[in-house]
């Protein structure tokens, strides 16, 4: 479902994006019109910023670690090269890493509504229970990652 709602969005686009699961709807936006709601947001922005090195559907390759699927999100920093230096306990220290790290060559350049709708979008499509947006540094202690 994730790879089949990309491809129609990419054509909508032009651009790296990805189709909403579990009944969430994603509205198409340019850059100059982001969605409001969280996961539409999170949906547009990783197309934008992060599926270029991470996958369209998370699975990474040998220059980025996976978002999803095996391997992914582990507790301890495993990929070489890495930047990380903090446990992956909760999806607040997804969103620390996140925000000071990415993306690679412009790392802390988006608002922290931004990454926040990516760090959400991120972790639901690797199915971790991320309860309702929207997610902020609040709720994002309360959603452990094991």
């Amino acid at each position: 479902m994730f790879r089949a709602g990309l491809t129609v969005l990419v054509a909508s686009l032009c651009l790296a994006s990805a189709s909403c699961s579990g009944g969430s709807q994603t509205t198409i936006a340019s850059g100059d019109n982001l969605p409001e709601d969280q996961w539409s947001r999170g949906v547009w922005l990783y197309g934008q910023h992060c599926a270029g090195c991470h996958g369209e559907d998370g699975e990474g390759d040998e220059d980025a670690p996976p978002l999803s699927g095996e391997g992914s999100l582990p507790l301890k920093a495993t990929w070489e090269g890495s930047p990380r230096t903090h446990d992956f306990n909760t999806a607040a220290d997804v969103f620390t890493y996140v925000s000071e790290q990415m993306p690679p060559m412009e790392p802390g350049t988006l608002k922290s509504e931004d990454y926040w709708a990516i760090v959400f979008y991120s972790l639901k499509q690797a199915q971790v229970e991320v309860g309702e947006p929207p997610m902020n540094a609040n709720s994002a202690r309360n959603v452990a990652l094991r």
